[in-house]
């Protein structure tokens, strides 16, 4: 056994009943629990909240073998979570079909993140997976006339922005909130985040190399598995894996689904998302015992930097979970100045770091509701945009000297 995989067993080992019996659940593991009399099922519970795991919990939860044992108040918090989510899903999924109608009537082509398609493509039902809210993704180019279909289907701007105003401001923003009076909110891409290095579409090609889903009868197109399986390494990289959703989607990836490894690899180096991938493939070690690839178990053995990740990364992932904390050195990302480290060693590319210095710099949407100007204006915002950095600089120094 070598040091990367008694790492994991050490991590399993110590887990509370509770964490333990999570993971049997979501990933099938043989973990030694016992649901007697002591197991915490208000934790348990709360557990499979925090992580946005409930619909899946709940769906091995309501087999006979396990219903009988759990108290009826804890079974009928599951099954009212479920319900709710049940509804919530519909709904989104009757929105998505309704969009991917008039944008392709429009020549919009769209691709969907995440949400109903993901839960329909890798569980089987749209209830299967917690969701609230679409994501989907466009080309740039399309931006302002994609804003302009769903105000025309009843959707506002939640920035109060008009459509000739988000193309300007894409260089920074990489999405645009709209909200409906049924209360769903949609969040039209442009790209997969606001620095363009991170994860860039050019190189990745998503709208030319889609796949097929069929939703309620029609067909909708969907990232490729290995442009999925990045893009979800990434996503959830950079929010330092606070919830095992994520990673029980790249398990139901890895496990039901065929994909190619090289081509996964071979874009992580290509975008410069290796500690990306070999982190998302090192915490589906840990909790499900999915061995990582040869390339992934090299760049983790080889990388120096790697190891840098993980003390922030076992926060997130056990940050209740007292005997793993006494086990290693666990960091939490606490201020800005802690999340900008961690984006470093997770995207430590020159191109990513020059443009991520070069953000602040760049007009935002926030910078349209300090200051409504008039189109024919939109180039102050260049000007405006520094001095309110270096107000909120001096703002920030004041507060601390006080």
């Amino acid at each position: 056994m070598n040091n990367f995989e008694q790492t994991c067993t050490i991590i399993r080992e110590n887990l509370s009943p509770e964490y333990r019996f999570l993971l049997n659940l979501l990933y099938r593991s043989e973990l030694p629990i016992n649901l007697n009399d002591e197991f915490n099922w208000e934790r348990f519970i709360s557990l499979a909240r925090k992580h946005k795991v409930v619909p899946q919990v709940a769906f091995e939860v309501f087999s006979p073998a396990i219903r009988e044992k759990i108290p009826k108040q804890y079974f009928e918090q599951l099954q009212s979570h479920t319900e709710r989510n049940t509804q919530k899903s519909l709904i989104l999924l009757g929105e998505l079909l309704k969009i991917h109608e008039v944008f392709k009537k429009n020549a919009i082509n769209i691709l969907p993140l995440k949400g109903p398609a993901l839960a329909i493509e890798l569980y089987g039902g749209v209830n299967q997976r917690t969701m609230v809210d679409l994501d989907i993704l466009v080309r740039e180019k399309d931006i302002q006339t994609a804003a302009e279909l769903l105000l025309g289907m009843g959707y506002q701007s939640t920035h109060s922005i008009l459509p000739t105003f988000i193309s300007f401001f894409s260089g920074r923003d990489y999405h645009s909130n709209f909200h409906h009076r049924n209360g769903v909110i949609v969040e039209i891409h442009w790209r997969f985040d606001e620095n363009k290095n991170a994860l860039p579409l050019d190189i990745l090609n998503v709208f030319e190399g889609t796949k097929e889903l069929t939703c309620s009868g029609r067909i909708i197109p969907t990232l490729s598995f290995e442009n999925e399986y990045l893009y979800l390494s990434y996503h959830g990289g950079k929010h330092c894996w606070a919830e095992l959703k994520w990673i029980t989607d790249l398990y139901k990836i890895n496990r039901d689904k065929e994909i190619d490894w090289d081509v996964i690899w071979e874009l992580a180096v290509k975008t410069g998302n290796q500690n990306s991938v070999a982190l998302s493939s090192w915490c589906l070690c840990v909790l499900s015992g999915c061995k990582p690839t040869w390339q992934i178990e090299e760049h983790i053995r080889n990388d120096e930097n790697f190891s840098k990740l993980l003390p922030y990364v076992l926060h997130t992932l056990f940050e209740d979970e007292s005997k793993v904390r006494d086990l290693f050195d666990i960091k939490k990302i606490a201020t800005r100045a802690g999340e900008v480290d961690y984006l470093k060693i997770l995207f430590p590319s020159r191109s990513f770091q020059q443009e991520q210095s070069l953000l602040q710099w760049k007009p935002t949407f926030h910078d349209y509701r300090f200051l409504s100007l008039p189109r024919s204006c939109v180039y102050l915002y260049y000007l405006i945009r520094p001095i309110r950095v270096i107000m909120g600089k001096f703002s920030h120094v004041a507060s601390n000297m006080i």
